[in-house]
Formats: structure tokens, sequence, C-alpha cells
């Protein structure tokens, strides 16, 4: 939650093909801060897909 929240700090609005609102305006070309929090973001979701859900799947 914490890194979603920071996430939406910078970056309020970001969707399919890499379209991200940026200080009011539509952009695929995020600023390298920007860029930085939805790598973090990116990266932790995989990493919760990847580990978390298949744990749960070998728990059932």
């Amino acid at each position: 939650m914490q890194v979603l929240q920071n996430l939406e700090g910078q970056v309020p609005v970001f969707g399919e093909k890499n379209h991200y609102m940026i200080n009011g305006k539509l952009t695929t070309h995020p600023g390298k801060r920007q860029q930085k929090a939805i790598n973090k973001f990116d990266d932790i979701q995989y990493y919760m897909k990847s580990n978390y859900m298949m744990s749960q799947k070998q728990l059932r």
C-alpha cells in the first residue's frame, strides 16, 4: 500500500501502453523520478504475483 500511495503521489493515473498522467498532462515519457516509482511498483507487483500468489496456490 505504501508503494502504491507513493506512486499515486507522483503519477496519479497510469494505464496500458505506458500512458501516464503527470502534472496534468498525458505522456508516454515520464521523468526519471516518476519512472523510478513506476519501476519499483512493477517490481513489487511481479514479486507478489510470482511468489505470494504461487505460494497460495500450493497451499490449496
